[in-house]
């Protein structure tokens, strides 16, 4: 059998219930479908996944819609959020305890560094950004320098930050990214 490239809305399906296996205490999910017609379905399908999540039935596309979700945040005890804007970057890992311990080495930099994030994908790139030579510093990385490496993390400090769709950032940063400056109109995707 040839293989057949799953529908952007399985793929959203499948990274979801990738999501489910955690213990989240709040959840926050805003989508909007290309075929309207199957939106009551997908909805469904995350309330079987997470139960209690507030679902906004439209996209963050703009600072006003963003400043929407802030607002929700802001109600939760959370300063960490797990942001996924695309629907294609599924948790991979056989243990999900390394979540638990990447959120404590990033608190460890909360009161040196106001803005501090976790890059939960694209491990070869990011675990190469700020090492001199590869091809990944020389297009991103060199305004990096390591903070600290252990066993299972490395931590460095990116002078212009990175702004990659594909991080668990404290409440700080996300802030600073959708609501720091008037963006006006402006698409934000």
């Amino acid at each position: 059998v040839n293989y057949k490239m799953p529908s952007k809305l399985d793929i959203a399906k499948y990274s979801l219930a990738s999501y489910a296996t955690y213990p989240w205490s709040h959840v926050l999910i805003r989508f909007e479908l290309e075929n309207k017609n199957l939106t009551d379905e997908f909805e469904l399908y995350v309330r079987s996944l997470f139960p209690q999540a507030v679902i906004l039935r439209t996209r963050s596309a703009n600072q006003t819609e963003y400043r929407k979700s802030i607002a929700i945040l802001k109600e939760w005890d959370d300063d960490w959020i797990w942001y996924a804007p695309n629907n294609d970057h599924p948790i991979i890992t056989h243990d999900l305890s390394i979540i638990d311990k990447t959120l404590e080495v990033a608190r460890s930099f909360t009161d040196q560094h106001r803005y501090v994030s976790i890059m939960y994908s694209h491990f070869s790139e990011f675990i190469n950004i700020m090492r001199k030579g590869t091809p990944f510093w020389k297009m991103f990385g060199q305004d990096t320098s390591i903070l600290k490496e252990d066993d299972d993390t490395i931590s460095y400090l990116q002078v212009n930050g990175d702004n990659t769709g594909i991080q668990i950032v404290n409440k700080n940063l996300f802030e600073y990214w959708f609501d720091s400056a008037d963006l006006g109109d402006a698409r934000i995707i």
